[in-house]
């Protein structure tokens, strides 16, 4: 697992149930980390939401085209 502030490796320490990491020393529980992740992969792939919804209407306006066109044969 890595660190979302650095990219360091995180080592969980079980006295105190937490993420540490080895690179910058910052430290996670696990809500915090999943909050963190979730953060980060919003800022990376934020429009990727909109792109499937404009795929997804691309496709069904090809399939009712052509739906429409095996109609007329």
């Amino acid at each position: 697992m890595n660190c979302p502030e650095c990219a360091g490796e995180l080592k969980f320490d079980r006295n105190l149930r937490i993420y540490i990491c080895t690179r910058c020393g910052a430290t996670w529980d696990r809500e915090e980390l999943d909050v963190a992740r979730e953060k980060l992969m919003d800022e990376i792939y934020g429009g990727f939401e909109e792109g499937k919804e404009e795929k997804s209407k691309r496709r069904k306006e090809y399939l009712d085209w052509w739906t429409s066109k095996e109609k007329k044969k």
